[in-house]
């Protein structure tokens, strides 16, 4: 977590893999937690290997959701959510 960018995100996050799992997390205070996840929030659908992929900064975020690789109920707060975190740089499409 980047305090800088963290420092006036209140929010969560819930990801809903392919496979049923479901996993939240939660920023505010510029701490994180982990939560099972809620209606509440920004969501991600996508599969296991796409969330890899995204949190690798192998996968920009706005190439996963042009390529229909995730879906999200809100694009811009979702991008907001993952700047909160150190990720690699996310440029371009998938790398190998």
């Amino acid at each position: 977590l980047v305090p800088a960018t963290a420092a006036d995100v209140a929010d969560e996050l819930t990801v809903r893999l392919a496979d049923g799992t479901v996993a939240g997390l939660t920023v505010r205070n510029c701490v994180a937690v982990p939560t099972h996840g809620s209606d509440d929030g920004v969501q991600l659908n996508t599969d296991l290997a796409t969330l890899g992929d995204l949190l690798a900064g192998k996968l920009s975020l706005a190439d996963a959701i042009a390529a229909e690789d995730c879906s999200t109920n809100d694009a811009a707060r979702l991008a907001a959510f993952m700047a909160c975190f150190d990720i690699a740089p996310q440029q371009g499409r998938r790398q190998q």
